[in-house]
């Protein structure tokens, strides 16, 4: 349950910044309270909100079942993965070869650090490594 939820985690973090994106499309360059409160009811802005929400909630539940650098690694460098194709396809910016290859090894490096974290164990203080209750015991 635990991959479900981090890939609920890198998608929510993908739809999130696309929203922003979108929201800061519709930045008033002029600052009154007016536009500045107009821009606050922005849906883009409010629908990457509750992307974040669910981002963090996701990636929360997550770290429960999961080792802290095997979650984070997973959503920060699929996240950026994903980032960059949905701006090339929902936004049309452009890529590069460098980019493409660049992802490429991203994909490549989360997976070996995937495939190395999958005998290890996931909770420390069940392995023996820290106390139930949080605190490094000094020897």
């Amino acid at each position: 349950m635990a991959w479900i939820f981090l890939t609920v985690a890198v998608l929510s973090n993908i739809v999130s910044n696309m929203m922003f994106k979108l929201a800061m499309a519709a930045f008033p360059q002029e600052r009154t309270f007016e536009t500045l409160f107009k821009f606050a009811l922005n849906p883009y802005l409010w629908l990457g909100g509750l992307a974040c929400v669910l981002l963090l909630g996701c990636y929360l539940l997550a770290l429960r079942d999961l080792g802290l650098m095997m979650s984070y690694v997973f959503v920060i460098s699929l996240s950026m993965v994903g980032i960059s194709i949905a701006s090339v396809l929902f936004l049309g910016e452009p890529i590069s070869f460098q980019s493409a290859l660049g992802m490429a090894m991203v994909i490549g490096g989360v997976s070996l650090i995937t495939l190395a974290n999958s005998h290890a164990p996931s909770d420390p203080a069940s392995a023996g490594h820290m106390p139930a209750h949080g605190v490094v015991e000094q020897g």
